[in-house]
């Protein structure tokens, strides 16, 4: 069934598979030219999607970005990871016109409308930075989707140097123009100059910015905590016991009333949200600390729960 799928995804949209078959209608990219991030290329289309009353599914996959699959339980055998180092769907963000996907150690996707019906699949990623570093956060900053870098230690000794920038902001101009080092007045509290690095940056409940400076010395590790009110002027720094009673904000983006299809023992929905005329839904598999198998769903909205 997989070499079938292989086979469609060469041919155009008008490609059609038995009805028993569930495997993703794709449209192959135009050529685009190769470009590396945090400068990347502009509108960096990987597939045409098309779904329709069954669901369409994709794997997360270093290499490729989203690979396309006839259902989790067909997924690749990955060994379970803990999740810092895994490749999967470690934010959502609604943003313009699109769904924005943040694949962990892997790129970010973009799924937006397309004139005529579909789903245009964007993605761009530069390699070593993606792959160096643990994704910590998607948000809006000026009114554009920004990403947090940052380089986990609690189950693997670094190896990478700190990222420079830990922040990436999608490039004015349009959906998905590329990303490009953006400059966070707030972090300019950490002390980058003396050896310190952010490994936190996050929104709390009442409506502050919180974030968290590390220092790795003598084969310690010194944390130094900050809040402000808007990222984009300095905050202020705070104690430990402030920082640890500060309620993060509801994390994620996840619709409660998404109708979705059944998933495998230990598989879970971690996001769903609706985009236009679809639902498109971020699900993993999961032991512990661990995350194996993982990816997205995408499905035509108002089909009956399969």
């Amino acid at each position: 069934m997989k070499a079938a799928a292989a086979l469609c995804m060469l041919l155009l949209v008008s490609c059609s598979r038995a009805p028993e078959s569930k495997a993703p209608a794709i449209e192959p990219p135009p050529a685009a030219e190769p470009g590396l991030l945090p400068f990347s290329p502009p509108e960096a289309l990987a597939a045409v999607l098309l779904p329709g009353e069954h669901p369409l599914w994709f794997e997360a996959a270093p290499e490729e970005g989203a690979r396309p699959i006839e259902s989790p339980a067909e997924s690749a055998l990955v060994p379970f990871t803990p999740w810092p180092l895994a490749p999967h769907v470690a934010a959502a963000l609604p943003w313009g016109e699109g769904l924005y996907l943040a694949l962990n150690r892997s790129g970010l996707l973009a799924l937006i409308p397309l004139e005529g019906g579909g789903l245009g699949l964007y993605r761009i990623n530069d390699g070593p930075y993606w792959e160096s570093y643990t994704l910590g956060n998607l948000f809006l900053y000026e009114d554009r989707p920004a990403l947090f870098f940052y380089r986990d230690d609690s189950f693997a000794e670094p190896s990478a140097p700190p990222p420079v920038p830990p922040v990436l902001g999608l490039l004015p101009g349009g959906a998905f123009t590329g990303l490009g080092p953006l400059e966070i007045p707030a972090l300019g509290d950490i002390p980058f100059a003396e050896g310190w690095e952010a490994d936190i940056l996050r929104a709390g409940a009442d409506g502050l910015w919180y974030y968290r400076g590390l220092r790795r010395k003598n084969g310690g590790r010194e944390l130094r905590y900050f809040r402000s009110a808007d990222l984009s002027r300095r905050g202020e720094e705070i104690d430990a016991g402030t920082y640890r009673n500060s309620q993060r904000e509801a994390a994620g983006v996840f619709d409660p009333d998404a109708a979705l299809p059944e998933l495998p023992e230990n598989f879970v929905y971690t996001h769903a949200a609706p985009l236009g005329d679809f639902m498109i839904a971020a699900w993993e598999e999961q032991e512990d600390y661990n995350i194996g198998a993982a990816g997205f769903m995408v499905i035509r909205a108002g089909t009956p729960k399969l």
